[in-house]
């Protein structure tokens, strides 16, 4: 009899065992298979989440319905979008061109400079005139392939601004056919976890359009002083990158480092260490007062986030890993922590 009783305690057991590795290796092959399709789903969700945020907070503002809010919104947006095209968009067009040219000539005054050091030239050697000519030849051979990946790339943002518009206006019906595919019973913990996962997104968006507000006025500011040119634009790249954290600020500091080697070493110096102040700040200063109203993101798993969506899904994957790691991080602990292990106090920590 007791051998049957724990036969029958067993048998559960490795059911539900099977049924979580089968569960976890259609999730994978799903994701094998349609990763980059998933990818634009998030980014549309995650666009819907910010516009349907700023469509009640309109709403509840104005008193008219979220949907007029997102109208709105949307208005406001393509307004802003078309002033400052008007204002400033010749003036960064020109910018662009000239940033562009700098950036050629900044590669060969670093160039110059490290044939200066002993160490220095045996970097430089590795590039002979020969190779240069080779991978000139490549780097023409590959400009079909740019122009279709930057065809590729407009359209997918196409996609992604209409779908997010979609998502927006009517949330309701997408997050409901979403619930309807779970057991009855299971429903009402899908909306709390979904709910979860929308506020934590749109808190993570306010916080990180404020953060980059910050660093383009800071890295603006900072460049003007410093005499560099194109200091707007090189400004907005800093901004614009900083969506992605840790790698997104060093790679947004590269081109304005490049572009100070016109101006001599003791600008490099200085605008070295204004991106080495500002971060400092950042990190220091403006995040701990936005985590206060966002989901802590350790930074070795935002990294290691960044890493594992980069290697799957290139720069996609790069830009939209934190997100992703918060969502994940809101799953985890609502439903493992606190409905499989039962430890709440731990998940309010």
């Amino acid at each position: 009899m007791a051998a049957r009783t724990g036969a029958s305690t067993r048998l559960p057991d490795a059911r539900r065992l099977a049924i979580w590795i089968a569960g976890l290796t259609i999730g994978a092959v799903t994701l094998w298979l349609l990763g980059d399709v998933l990818l634009l789903v998030f980014a549309a969700a995650l666009l819907a989440v910010g516009l349907r945020g700023g469509a009640e907070r309109v709403s509840g503002l104005v008193g008219c319905t979220p949907r007029i809010g997102l109208l709105l919104v949307s208005l406001s947006i393509l307004l802003l979008m078309a002033g400052a095209a008007v204002l400033g968009g010749t003036h960064l067009a020109d910018q662009g061109s000239q940033l562009w040219d700098q950036l050629g000539n900044a590669v060969a005054q670093v160039r110059d400079w490290l044939r200066q050091y002993s160490w220095g030239r045996s970097i430089v050697a590795g590039a002979s005139p020969q190779e240069s000519a080779q991978q000139g030849q490549r780097l023409a051979s590959n400009l079909g392939v740019a122009v279709m990946g930057m065809i590729g790339g407009l359209a997918s943002i196409v996609i992604v601004l209409v779908a997010a518009l979609y998502f927006a206006a009517t949330p309701g019906d997408y997050i409901g056919g979403l619930v309807r595919l779970l057991p009855k019973r299971r429903r009402r913990r899908a909306h709390e976890v979904l709910g979860a996962v929308g506020a934590t997104l749109r808190q993570w968006l306010a916080a990180q359009g404020l953060s980059m507000l910050l660093i383009t006025a800071m890295s603006y500011i900072g460049l003007l002083l410093l005499g560099v040119p194109m200091a707007l634009l090189l400004s907005l790249i800093v901004g614009l990158t900083n969506f992605v954290p840790y790698i997104g600020p060093i790679a947004g500091a590269i081109p304005a480092v490049l572009v100070a080697f016109g101006a001599g070493m003791q600008t490099v110096l200085g605008t070295v260490a204004l991106f080495a102040g500002i971060q400092f700040i950042e990190g220091n200063l403006i995040q701990p007062l936005l985590q206060k109203r966002m989901t802590r993101l350790p930074p070795a798993l935002t990294i290691l986030s960044q890493t594992l969506l980069g290697t799957l899904f290139g720069i996609g994957g790069v830009i939209l890993a934190t997100p992703v790691l918060a969502v994940t991080l809101v799953a985890v602990r609502m439903l493992y922590v606190e409905d499989v292990l039962g430890d709440r106090a731990a998940a309010d920590e």
